[in-house]
């Protein structure tokens, strides 16, 4: 294995694991209580927290998935040549999405911090994969 494979390979394990604890620590707001939702909300400058089953499932649906997939990341991460194939697609995958999300957030009128630091940041974090994943050996 070549100098630039090692270096790549450790970037991907260290950018997988870290990635997938932030998002898995997503979990603690499928749990915690609806008033926390609502002080981050009106925190972030959204004003107060809609009310209502849709709103509390969303949420917390969202906040376990966002949980499951980094799961799933810090998983892989322990044996990249066997998930290349599965990681090349989330990252396809994530770039339309990262694409749609911005929209979306700019169609919804969110705050600028939001609009620009949620989507263009997945793509990054697709992008990257991408770039670390092809130079991963194929099993």
């Amino acid at each position: 294995m070549t100098q630039i494979m090692i270096v790549s390979e450790k970037m991907l394990d260290f950018l997988l694991r870290a990635t997938g604890l932030v998002m898995a620590s997503a979990m603690v707001f499928v749990f915690c209580p609806l008033a926390w939702m609502d002080s981050i909300h009106q925190m972030l400058g959204l004003g107060p927290l809609p009310t209502g089953p849709v709103t509390e499932y969303l949420a917390r649906t969202e906040s376990a998935l966002y949980a499951y997939l980094g799961a799933m990341l810090f998983f892989v991460s322990f044996d990249l040549p066997r998930y290349r194939p599965l990681l090349r697609f989330l990252a396809w995958v994530g770039v339309f999405f990262s694409i749609g999300v911005t929209v979306l957030d700019a169609k919804l009128g969110l705050p600028a911090f939001w609009i620009a630091g949620e989507g263009p940041f997945i793509l990054l974090l697709c992008v990257v994969l991408l770039i670390l994943t092809r130079d991963t050996p194929p099993q």
